[in-house]
Protein backbone atom coordinates (compact mmCIF):
# COMPACT_ATOMS: atom_id res chain seq x y z
CA UNK A 1 0.00 0.00 0.00
CA UNK A 2 1.29 3.40 -0.90
CA UNK A 3 1.03 6.25 1.57
CA UNK A 4 -1.69 8.81 0.76
CA UNK A 5 -0.67 11.92 -1.12
CA UNK A 6 -2.34 14.86 0.60
CA UNK A 7 -2.46 18.31 -0.94
CA UNK A 8 -1.02 21.26 0.90
CA UNK A 9 -2.61 23.37 2.36
CA UNK A 10 -5.46 21.15 3.59
CA UNK A 11 -8.93 22.02 2.43
CA UNK A 12 -12.32 20.81 3.64
CA UNK A 13 -12.48 18.23 0.88
CA UNK A 14 -8.95 16.93 1.41
CA UNK A 15 -9.50 16.76 5.18
CA UNK A 16 -12.70 14.76 4.61
CA UNK A 17 -10.80 12.44 2.25
CA UNK A 18 -8.02 12.07 4.85
CA UNK A 19 -10.59 11.16 7.56
CA UNK A 20 -12.22 8.54 5.30
CA UNK A 21 -8.77 7.18 4.45
CA UNK A 22 -7.90 7.07 8.16
CA UNK A 23 -11.14 5.19 8.98
CA UNK A 24 -10.50 2.66 6.20
CA UNK A 25 -6.91 2.22 7.39
CA UNK A 26 -8.08 1.59 10.99
CA UNK A 27 -10.65 -0.96 9.81
CA UNK A 28 -7.96 -2.72 7.76
CA UNK A 29 -5.56 -2.63 10.72
CA UNK A 30 -8.18 -4.17 13.06
CA UNK A 31 -8.93 -6.92 10.54
CA UNK A 32 -5.24 -7.59 10.03
CA UNK A 33 -4.63 -7.62 13.81
CA UNK A 34 -7.40 -10.21 14.22
CA UNK A 35 -5.86 -12.39 11.48
CA UNK A 36 -2.41 -12.07 13.12
CA UNK A 37 -3.84 -12.99 16.54
CA UNK A 38 -5.63 -16.00 15.05
CA UNK A 39 -2.45 -17.13 13.26
CA UNK A 40 -0.40 -16.73 16.46
CA UNK A 41 -2.98 -18.69 18.46
CA UNK A 42 -2.97 -21.46 15.85
CA UNK A 43 0.83 -21.49 15.91
CA UNK A 44 0.89 -21.64 19.72
CA UNK A 45 -1.57 -24.56 19.63
CA UNK A 46 0.59 -26.37 17.06
CA UNK A 47 3.67 -25.79 19.23
CA UNK A 48 1.89 -27.19 22.32
CA UNK A 49 0.68 -30.23 20.40
CA UNK A 50 4.14 -30.74 18.90
CA UNK A 51 5.80 -30.54 22.32
CA UNK A 52 3.39 -33.14 23.69
CA UNK A 53 4.04 -35.38 20.68
CA UNK A 54 7.81 -34.95 21.08
CA UNK A 55 7.62 -35.83 24.78
CA UNK A 56 5.65 -38.99 23.96
CA UNK A 57 8.21 -39.92 21.30
CA UNK A 58 11.09 -39.32 23.73
CA UNK A 59 9.45 -41.60 26.31
CA UNK A 60 8.96 -44.26 23.65
CA UNK A 61 12.59 -43.82 22.52
CA UNK A 62 13.85 -44.28 26.10
CA UNK A 63 11.76 -47.42 26.43
CA UNK A 64 13.18 -48.78 23.18
CA UNK A 65 16.73 -47.88 24.23
CA UNK A 66 16.25 -49.71 27.54
CA UNK A 67 14.84 -52.71 25.68
CA UNK A 68 17.81 -52.63 23.28
CA UNK A 69 20.32 -52.43 26.16
CA UNK A 70 18.62 -55.30 28.00
CA UNK A 71 18.58 -57.40 24.83
CA UNK A 72 22.20 -56.52 24.09
CA UNK A 73 23.21 -57.53 27.61
CA UNK A 74 21.29 -60.79 27.22
CA UNK A 75 23.06 -61.52 23.91
CA UNK A 76 26.48 -60.88 25.45
CA UNK A 77 28.86 -63.84 25.17
CA UNK A 78 29.59 -63.51 28.91
CA UNK A 79 26.04 -64.69 29.61
CA UNK A 80 26.78 -67.98 27.87
CA UNK A 81 30.00 -68.53 29.82
CA UNK A 82 29.50 -71.47 32.21
CA UNK A 83 29.70 -70.47 35.87
CA UNK A 84 32.44 -73.06 36.45
CA UNK A 85 34.62 -71.30 33.86
CA UNK A 86 33.85 -67.90 35.37
CA UNK A 87 34.83 -69.34 38.76
CA UNK A 88 38.17 -70.47 37.31
CA UNK A 89 38.77 -67.02 35.82
CA UNK A 90 38.07 -65.48 39.23
CA UNK A 91 40.58 -67.84 40.83
CA UNK A 92 43.22 -66.92 38.22
CA UNK A 93 42.58 -63.25 38.93
CA UNK A 94 42.99 -63.97 42.64
CA UNK A 95 46.35 -65.66 42.05
CA UNK A 96 47.76 -62.67 40.16
CA UNK A 97 45.90 -59.95 42.13
CA UNK A 98 44.99 -61.17 45.63
CA UNK A 99 42.56 -58.32 46.30
CA UNK A 100 40.64 -58.66 43.02
CA UNK A 101 37.51 -59.96 44.77
CA UNK A 102 36.38 -56.41 45.48
CA UNK A 103 36.54 -55.46 41.82
CA UNK A 104 35.04 -58.70 40.51
CA UNK A 105 32.12 -58.53 42.92
CA UNK A 106 31.29 -54.98 41.86
CA UNK A 107 30.89 -55.71 38.13
CA UNK A 108 27.30 -56.99 38.21
CA UNK A 109 24.89 -58.97 40.36
CA UNK A 110 25.65 -62.33 38.75
CA UNK A 111 29.41 -61.84 39.18
CA UNK A 112 28.81 -60.81 42.79
CA UNK A 113 26.89 -64.04 43.41
CA UNK A 114 29.72 -66.09 41.88
CA UNK A 115 32.40 -64.17 43.80
CA UNK A 116 30.56 -64.59 47.10
CA UNK A 117 30.46 -68.35 46.56
CA UNK A 118 34.27 -68.53 46.29
CA UNK A 119 35.53 -67.98 49.86
CA UNK A 120 39.20 -68.30 48.92
CA UNK A 121 39.20 -65.05 46.88
CA UNK A 122 38.01 -63.22 50.00
CA UNK A 123 40.80 -64.70 52.13
CA UNK A 124 43.27 -61.87 51.42
CA UNK A 125 42.37 -58.30 52.24
CA UNK A 126 44.64 -55.45 51.34
CA UNK A 127 45.68 -53.30 54.25
CA UNK A 128 45.46 -50.34 51.85
CA UNK A 129 41.68 -50.59 51.60
CA UNK A 130 41.05 -50.34 55.32
CA UNK A 131 43.78 -47.85 56.18
CA UNK A 132 43.10 -45.26 53.48
CA UNK A 133 39.31 -45.60 53.33
CA UNK A 134 36.97 -45.98 56.23
CA UNK A 135 34.61 -48.96 56.07
CA UNK A 136 31.48 -46.90 55.34
CA UNK A 137 33.12 -45.12 52.40
CA UNK A 138 34.55 -48.40 51.11
CA UNK A 139 31.11 -50.02 51.14
CA UNK A 140 29.43 -47.06 49.41
CA UNK A 141 32.14 -46.97 46.72
CA UNK A 142 31.47 -50.60 45.91
CA UNK A 143 34.84 -51.74 47.22
CA UNK A 144 33.22 -53.74 50.00
CA UNK A 145 30.06 -55.59 49.01
CA UNK A 146 27.72 -54.82 51.95
CA UNK A 147 26.19 -58.30 51.94
CA UNK A 148 29.53 -59.90 52.72
CA UNK A 149 29.49 -58.53 56.23
CA UNK A 150 25.74 -58.68 56.82
CA UNK A 151 25.38 -62.38 55.95
CA UNK A 152 27.23 -65.38 57.20
CA UNK A 153 29.92 -66.90 55.03
CA UNK A 154 28.79 -69.05 52.14
CA UNK A 155 30.68 -72.31 51.67
CA UNK A 156 33.74 -73.53 53.52
CA UNK A 157 35.72 -71.40 55.94
CA UNK A 158 39.01 -70.04 54.66
CA UNK A 159 41.55 -68.28 56.90
CA UNK A 160 41.76 -64.55 56.36
CA UNK A 161 45.22 -63.14 55.55
CA UNK A 162 46.02 -59.44 55.62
Amino acid sequence: MTPPNFAYPPTKDTLADARRSMDATRVSMRALTKRIDAAEAALAQMVRESKVAIQEMLIEKRTLEERAMTTLAYLSPMRRLPLELLREIFLWCFKSHPCSAWVLASVCASWRRVALKIPVIWSKVSNFIFTTLNFKRASTCGLVPPRIFSRGRVGRVVPLRM
